[in-house]
């Protein structure tokens, strides 16, 4: 009897202390706010599987940021089972622009994880524009679907795409900048003459387009100025070889990353400061400020007018070094 009585207090204990504890625990617990996903992970090809609230993707971590390859239009392809960020090279299109059967020319696509590459037929539309699509030799067709919308913003789709030459902002990046050259009030004297382009880190959320009335304002407001840089190999009118800076098109991949296209790679780099995700060999980030006061000290005694190779004394003031790859024609390598 006495054993059945104090099993009843120990219960009675026990619920008592349940209903006080239960507030406190749950205050301890932490917040989810009203739009973030609690996702796991599916071990199937790096997907994301939401619980509640927009699904959030986890790209392949393989350590490499620099594919090579000629691209141009760029997106993600999201099915249930699979994630894929496709660049496609239009590189048959271009000998043939005036030709009517344009919808006919094949081209080829990269996918940008697993460094695999198809002849494929592109998207175009009845005008001959590109479209971020295309279609396998047998007919199967891929573009980017339904894609949801970003936890913290409703304007933009996750995997936002731009044409640099249309649209020079994505989320927090200012495409739209040059570096100073103390080359060019002299007069282009160079076969060939070094022209850099900057990309600049704006605050989270201030979009240049939007948020700046003077065109230099967003120098003002950038938290940093950066050149992407990397080497071409001697060509023409350029015995040295030529550094080329511009980005051509940028997907972002809704993790803080973005793939950019430029003339020769593509590169994964981080919004935060455009650092590489992974390996990128032939990638330089420089800040703007580092390459303007080293070609201004390096050029104390010089008269500019006398530099011939602009690209030549750009990598030895900088000490650069230049790539050793081959002349790229068209397509992956």
């Amino acid at each position: 009897m006495k054993k059945k009585i104090i099993r009843w207090q120990q219960t009675i204990i026990v619920f008592i202390a349940s209903l006080i504890l239960a507030p406190l625990v749950a205050c301890s617990a932490p917040a989810v706010e009203k739009n973030q996903s609690i996702v796991t992970v599916s071990k199937k090809k790096g997907i994301v599987k939401k619980a509640s609230g927009h699904q959030q993707p986890v790209w392949p971590n393989n350590g490499i940021a620099q594919r090579e390859f000629y691209g141009n239009q760029m997106f993600v392809e999201q099915t249930k089972t699979d994630m894929r960020a496709w660049i496609i090279s239009e590189y048959a299109r271009w000998p043939e622009w005036n030709k009517k059967d344009i919808k006919k020319k094949k081209g080829e696509v990269l996918d940008f994880f697993s460094g695999k590459t198809d002849i494929v037929y592109p998207g175009y539309t009845d005008d001959g524009h590109s479209l971020s699509e295309f279609k396998t030799l047998k007919g199967v067709p891929h573009y980017s679907g339904d894609i949801p919308r970003p936890i913290k913003d409703d304007y933009y789709p996750l995997y936002d795409f731009i044409n640099v030459g249309l649209r020079n902002n994505l989320e927090n990046l200012d495409f739209d900048s040059g570096v100073k050259s103390p080359f060019r009030s002299q007069g282009l004297q160079s076969t060939c003459p070094l022209r850099l382009s900057a990309v600049l880190g704006l605050p989270i959320g201030m979009m240049r387009n939007d948020d700046f009335n003077d065109p230099n304002d967003q120098r003002k407001k950038a938290v940093w100025r950066k050149v992407v840089l990397y080497h071409e190999p001697p060509s023409q009118g350029c015995p040295s070889g030529r550094w080329e800076s511009d980005i051509i098109t940028a997907l972002s991949l809704g993790d803080g990353t973005f793939l950019a296209v430029t003339h020769r790679y593509v590169y994964r780099l981080t919004f935060s400061d455009l650092s590489p995700v992974g390996s990128a060999p032939a990638l330089n980030v420089l800040d703007v400020e580092f390459i303007e006061e080293a070609l201004e000290k390096a050029l104390i005694g010089i008269d500019p007018k006398a530099v011939v190779d602009q690209q030549d004394f750009l990598t030895k003031a900088l000490k650069l070094v230049p790539s050793k790859a081959p002349k790229m024609v068209r397509g992956a390598k």
